[in-house]
């Protein structure tokens, strides 16, 4: 399961934005909570079918045969150079020395060394700092080492076991939530959702269902939750791409154009080019289909999925010497997703190309390394 944490070169205007969003980590609590403002009662957009349940269907169907490259890296790595990893534990220690105390600090300082990948130093931070952490505290940091270990049995196990003794722990019950969408769990991610909008209707998690509605298909319910979470966070840029990713699965390109260039004006993003990118794929416009995978690769130059964009636009091109370079800068970055790799040896294979003992042999080595 496969959301959405994102990177980029210009390094000033990259940092502003890791700095905001530390500092916006630090300040808020885990648990976002704001009053709910009065909604519109129309919609300015709307998928409306005499049988939304089938369209949903035959959407969703034509969606997964086509491998959507958009899809991919729902619950993409962050990857970030070695100056702006420092800038950000610098940002996160300074805050630290004002107050070591604070457990929200605390638990973002820590939290920051499990998004690097650097577990050895976590495990020395958390030894230094987790007397500023309650019990409920040290449960989430620990389901969190096991979420970013990708061991979700263990974080279920881990946070239920909490929930037996705390069942209205809201934090708890998030963090629960968060692990079910990793493991591609939706539906009890959203029920936990649910139960908590029912029980506290102050407790705002439009965003959460929007996404949830989206990555499970259910396009109806993705559109209302979408609308209600832009009406309530204008400048989050993730809303309007969830909104098109619900509506390019429905085969309303315009629509889903709309939505990733309004998030684009917002704050541009991988993400959103690469979805952009593979509308003009499907419209067999692979020259501006590369135009939009070159400029994602400008905003995040390790993502998976505008290296594959890029491979399989010069493939469709028929450069194919072009297209098995990016599909190797592809294999680097995800050597457990060959799917388009293969198909594109296949292809070469039964129109007897030259080109397809370069691609099966590199495909080999993929699978080694």
């Amino acid at each position: 399961m496969k959301f959405r944490m994102i990177m980029i070169n210009r390094y000033s205007t990259i940092f502003n934005i890791l700095a905001l969003a530390c500092i916006s980590l630090i300040q808020v609590s885990a648990i976002a909570q704001s009053s709910a403002s009065s909604l519109s009662n129309a919609f300015p957009f709307g998928a409306v079918t005499n049988n939304p349940q089938q369209q949903q269907q035959q959407g969703a169907a034509k969606y997964s045969q086509f491998m959507s490259i958009c899809r991919q890296e729902k619950h993409a790595e962050i990857y970030m150079s070695s100056d702006v990893s420092k800038k950000r534990l610098q940002l996160l220690e300074s805050k630290l020395k004002e107050n070591a105390t604070n457990s929200t600090v605390v638990m973002a300082y820590l939290k920051e060394f499990l998004i690097q990948k650097n577990y050895k130093e976590f495990d020395a931070k958390y030894a230094k700092h987790k007397e500023a952490l309650n019990d409920e505290d040290l449960v989430l940091v620990n389901a969190d080492v096991e979420l970013f270990k990708k061991n979700y049995p263990a974080a279920v196990s881990t946070l239920e076991k909490y929930l037996k003794d705390h069942s209205k722990s809201t934090r708890a019950l998030l963090k629960l939530a968060e692990v079910h969408k990793a493991r591609e769990s939706y539906s009890e991610a959203r029920d936990i959702y649910n139960d908590l909008a029912k029980e506290n209707p102050k407790l705002d998690l439009s965003k959460e269902l929007c996404e949830n509605y989206m990555l499970d298909s259910l396009h109806r319910d993705a559109e209302t939750q979408c609308f209600k979470a832009l009406q309530k966070h204008p400048q989050d840029y993730l809303i309007p791409i969830y909104l098109g990713i619900s509506y390019r699965e429905q085969e309303l390109f315009d629509k889903a154009t709309e939505q990733f260039k309004a998030s684009l004006k917002i704050q541009p993003s991988e993400f959103a080019y690469s979805c952009l990118g593979e509308l003009k794929q499907i419209d067999k416009k692979n020259a501006d289909a590369l135009d939009f995978f070159k400029q994602a690769l400008d905003a995040d130059s390790k993502s998976y999925r505008a290296h594959l964009g890029i491979a399989q636009s010069y493939f469709a091109e028929k450069k194919y010497a072009e297209s098995l370079e990016s599909y190797k800068a592809a294999c680097r970055l995800n050597p457990k997703d060959l799917d388009g790799f293969k198909k594109a040896f296949k292809d070469l294979n039964d129109g007897k190309s030259k080109f397809a003992n370069q691609f099966l042999t590199e495909i080999q080595n993929c699978k080694r390394n």
